[in-house]
């Protein structure tokens, strides 16, 4: 008795590891994840066995991210402020500002620019995020929003349309990594280059994606697939066991959606796998029939320059 007691507390069970693991990574079905969220809220045992494990992906703006941290919060303090200023101002007197990052900065990118949306709206500003789920070409309709986000802006090139536009009042972000921004020959109004800080943080990081890609084929593919610009569908990913380091992507009331990219960043998967894969993504793309069974993911692709630097 005294043995099927430490099973469970009252009638609900303990959940496994592999169940703790998926929990922290979304990936359990949305009633599952309030089932254990509960369990966790009385279970000293389980909270423990969660905190040893790996630190699950962070989130910004939808996109998961190591979690890791890549500079001193006092560092990220000081870049949101500045940005925040920068950005209330120009909101004013209207502008379409280009902010570029790369591989060792995706994370830092997105978590201050989510950090500004936040202080934002919370100032009374009407603010968007469009393009977070990456699959397709056409360029998301820009909605009648004070200030707007507009990520892998340099995949819609030329024609930006409304996110061009400069009227007082709106304010235009177009984010893309910097390679994509001098593919088509533009010059980002804001650079984040790396840190020492983010260098130092993200080596064990990119030793583990080409650890990844060196170990498991099946691996391997996606998570070129995912750092040539592309999300997957549920469906491509239904193979992939709680050791898989594709995780779903969430919504602004971070809740999963049905697409998953690498926990550790698109275009940190880019540079780290890039140099390894390059020449073979156009076999992969060929053998994963899947791929041509998604709206515009071969024109994605084409148009993101696929690894190609």
């Amino acid at each position: 008795m005294a043995a099927a007691q430490s099973d469970r507390i009252g009638t609900v069970p303990h959940p496994s590891r592999s169940e703790l693991v998926r929990f922290s990574r979304y990936l359990l079905a949305p009633l599952a994840l309030i089932g254990i969220d509960d369990h966790l809220h009385e279970c000293s045992r389980c909270r423990l066995l969660l905190a040893e494990l790996p630190a699950p992906p962070s989130y910004a703006l939808g996109r998961p991210f190591p979690g890791v941290e890549v500079i001193p919060p006092s560092a990220l303090e000081g870049l949101v402020r500045d940005w925040l200023s920068r950005f209330q101002n120009a909101l004013a007197s209207g502008a379409a500002i280009r902010i570029a990052g790369e591989g060792l900065t995706e994370k830092l990118l997105y978590q201050a620019l989510a950090i500004v949306s936040s202080r934002m709206r919370r100032d009374g500003v009407q603010l968007e995020v469009r393009g977070n789920v990456f699959h397709g070409t056409s360029l998301p309709p820009r909605m009648n929003a004070d200030a707007a986000i507009l990520l892998e802006a340099p995949i819609f090139a030329p024609n930006f349309g409304e996110w061009s536009e400069c009227r007082p009042g709106r304010l235009n972000l177009l984010v893309g990594h910097i390679c994509d921004w001098n593919r088509i020959g533009v010059r980002p109004d804001l650079h984040l280059a790396p840190t020492f800080d983010a260098e130092l943080a993200l080596v064990p990081v990119v030793e583990r994606l080409r650890d990844l890609a060196g170990r498991n084929r099946d691996g391997s593919e996606l998570a070129l697939l995912n750092a040539a610009g592309l999300d997957l569908p549920d469906a491509m990913c239904s193979g992939s066991d709680a050791q898989s380091p594709l995780v779903p992507l969430v919504d602004d009331r971070g809740l999963p959606l049905p697409w998953r990219a690498l926990e550790w960043g698109q275009w940190l998967a880019r540079e780290a796998l890039g140099p390894f894969h390059a020449n073979e993504l156009l076999d992969i793309i060929q053998r994963l029939s899947p791929v041509t069974a998604v709206p515009m993911m071969a024109a994605r692709l084409h148009s993101s320059g696929a690894l190609c630097r």
